[in-house]
């Protein structure tokens, strides 16, 4: 378990803004974190006209792990006369990246159906952080923003987008 602090450094935003603005990190961020999977306990925001502070408790080094069942063909269509596997069953195997004996037989409303149970890599906290931070710091919400010459946000001086 670690701890995050991201400090936003920016030009002065009004006062009757920071409210509005320590609401929208804690609302992004809380929501772009659980997008990523990235577990944790609790968030802190806090800010002055000049500074955004997001204080986030107990993160786990690597996302939560994420599994999925993924449907395929028909089973009529997956075995043969024998009870080998068709050309179909092994092709949904192989897109899946799994192994004939993880796939199993699923019933469904419409009637039995090849299915596997998939675990999507668990990524480093650091590694999606990369591309987590960012994407906080840019959705955050002002009543107003301003623009640089190309019609974007300036965040640090810098169009982003």
């Amino acid at each position: 378990m670690s701890e995050l602090l991201l400090e936003i450094g920016m030009e002065e935003i009004p006062s009757n803004y920071l409210t509005s603005a320590i609401a929208s990190l804690e609302k992004v961020a809380s929501d772009i974190l659980t997008k990523y999977r990235l577990p944790f306990e609790n968030i802190y925001v806090d800010g002055t006209p000049r500074r955004l502070v997001l204080h986030v408790d107990s993160m786990k080094s690597s996302q939560e792990a994420l599994k999925r069942t993924v449907i395929g063909p028909p089973k009529r269509i997956s075995y043969d006369a024998e009870g080998k596997p068709t050309q179909a069953a092994i092709g949904f195997a192989k897109s899946q990246n799994v192994s004939m004996d993880k796939v199993y037989v699923e019933k469904k409303d419409r009637g039995e159906y090849l299915a596997v149970v998939v675990e999507e890599n668990r990524l480093k906290t650091k590694k999606i952080l990369a591309e987590a931070l960012p994407e906080i710091i840019s959705s955050i919400s002002f009543p107003k923003t301003m623009r640089g010459g190309g019609g974007q946000p300036v965040l640090s001086g810098r169009s982003i987008g």
